[in-house]
């Protein structure tokens, strides 16, 4: 997670430190790997309470 949010710091640093096309394109960068972060622990949450979840079939 770690490693993720310092990715992040340094596209956006580097976006503040460029301009036009390649700043748009360092911020679209920096939005999609916070999308893939949040995504990816969405679905894993998702899929612990659905383990946790489960019916007994058993009964």
């Amino acid at each position: 997670m770690v490693k993720w949010i310092g990715l992040v710091l340094v596209l956006v640093v580097l976006s503040l430190t460029t301009s036009g096309v390649v700043s748009a394109l360092l911020d679209l960068c920096a939005f999609m790997v916070l999308l893939v972060v949040v995504g990816k622990r969405a679905i894993s949450q998702h899929d612990r309470e659905k383990v946790i979840n489960k019916p007994d079939a058993t009964l």
